[in-house]
């Protein structure tokens, strides 16, 4: 039996992904890079049955998140509920180190257009409708935001740097200060958590950057190990406010207008009143490279590489703060 030790990359993800799929290694006949990003990488595997994408989780220096667990338990969810506009879930590892997936033949959306927009809007609303017809189970979303206090807490997890020290002088606070004012307006104690039956279900890292085109024209989204329980309103302000994609003003009404009518009362006031505040969050976010946890992972690129990722975040995270609320 040769070694895993003498085994090449793709011999050892064959063995891995035949022990997956409990099928024999004559069955595998290639497995070759798909994707990779900073939460996973996927891999295209040619069996004799057709191809399936196995997608494995490396540990993160300052993340505990069981993304490989939390993926399978959305897709299997999702696709309990009939929305099969995700990849169908087909094999999962016991150690939660990797899941194998439906294959997806498709072409990353550069351009969306109002169809892919009324896509995206009604998997969505379907989502948040399940949430509360029965009873699912499912983990917060992992990057949820119930309440006030989970914005300071980012911000202290930040190193100490000169110009992130200026930005919080000059761009952040500022804005905090009018923002925790805004807050208060729906007479909802920002700093308490969102009561369960106001939350819903949610991708968390959604939109169009997540999505592939198949040759028909229909979109599939992909990539739910950030899924769970959250804010609706915050979800929308992270639909709103994601980087990789911009919305027109007449988008974001209709997004506002069909998440409205599938979430709690008081949705669009809280969304309206707290926007600012989510959007300072998304500037935190924008800052992770600057997280104090993760300096000994990101110090291997070299110091200077990293001051320049430290200066381009930094400008992000400036220009995030005064984005301004897109509906009249």
């Amino acid at each position: 039996m040769t070694s895993a030790l003498a085994m090449s990359v793709p011999d050892q993800y064959r063995h891995f992904a035949a022990e997956l799929l409990d099928c024999p290694l004559a069955d595998i006949l290639a497995v070759t890079a798909a994707g990779a990003g900073a939460n996973s990488r996927v891999y295209r595997v040619a069996t004799r049955a057709g191809p399936v994408a196995l997608k494995t989780y490396p540990d993160r220096t300052g993340d505990s998140r069981r993304r490989a667990e939390t993926e399978w338990v959305a897709l299997s969810l999702m696709q309990e509920i009939g929305l099969n506009a995700v990849p169908a879930p087909i094999a999962r590892d016991s150690e939660a180190r990797a899941i194998v997936l439906e294959w997806i033949d498709g072409e990353p959306v550069d351009r969306h257009s109002a169809g892919d927009l009324r896509a995206a809007v009604d998997f969505i609303t379907a989502l948040f409708k399940a949430s509360t017809e029965r009873p699912l189970t499912a983990p917060l979303a992992s990057e949820a935001c119930l309440s006030v206090a989970e914005i300071e807490a980012r911000r202290h997890a930040l190193i100490a740097h000169p110009d992130l020290d200026r930005f919080f002088a000059e761009s952040f606070d500022p804005v905090l200060t009018a923002a925790r004012v805004e807050a208060l307006r729906d007479e909802i104690d920002p700093s308490a958590p969102l009561a369960p039956e106001k939350r819903r279900l949610t991708p968390s890292d959604f939109g169009f950057h997540n999505a592939l085109r198949e040759a028909s024209g229909r979109l599939r989204f992909i990539d739910f190990d950030y899924f769970g329980w959250d804010d609706p309103a915050k979800f929308a302000t992270d639909l709103l406010l994601h980087p990789a994609v911009t919305f027109s003003d007449e988008d974001a009404a209709e997004i506002v207008a069909s998440l409205a009518a599938v979430s709690d009362p008081g949705f669009t006031e809280r969304l309206r009143n707290r926007y600012r505040l989510f959007a300072l969050r998304w500037a935190l976010i924008l800052l992770n490279v600057m997280r104090a946890d993760r300096q000994t992972m990101t110090l291997a690129e070299g110091r200077a590489a990293l001051e320049t990722r430290f200066q381009t975040q930094i400008a992000k995270a400036r220009a995030t703060c005064i984005r301004r609320w897109p509906l009249s």
